[in-house]
């Protein structure tokens, strides 16, 4: 008998797409993986499902490969030229992925620039990695 208690969690995203994971309640923030080792990661359960439907959207992650290639962050009107992407759909994806803790934003001027936070990409590799030897 396993000494691991998991708890099964799901949820469906506006696009309908149901997300499902595992939780180990032992620990918070943490998988067991087959050989017995504890994967870790920052974001908690909740935290990673929204950070996965924002950037299941195409637009948004498209968005967010465009941020993460530039280390300094750029403006929303830059980030709708490289994407032809309309001003308003724009603020409403980066809305999305700020309340996902994907994009930070600063005020330069009469801008705002915008930045993707590679340590959340780093915490749903991690995740993504550990899922693959979860403990059932």
């Amino acid at each position: 008998m396993s000494d691991f208690l998991f708890q099964r969690t799901s949820k469906r995203t506006s696009a309908g797409t149901l997300l499902v994971w595992l939780t180990d309640l032992s620990v918070t923030n943490r998988l067991t993986g087959w050989d017995g080792s504890l994967i870790v990661w920052p974001m908690d359960s909740s935290a990673m499902v929204e950070a996965l439907a924002a950037l299941g959207q195409p637009t948004r992650h498209d968005i967010y490969r465009l941020l993460a290639r530039a280390p300094e962050g750029l403006p929303a009107g830059e980030i709708a030229r490289h994407l032809n992407v309309a001003a308003n759909t724009l603020s409403s994806h980066l809305g999305i992925l700020s309340r996902a803790h994907l994009v930070s934003s600063r005020r330069a001027g009469k801008q705002v620039i915008y930045r993707a936070d590679t340590a959340a990409a780093s915490s749903i590799g991690t995740y993504l990695n550990g899922l693959a030897s979860v403990t059932p």
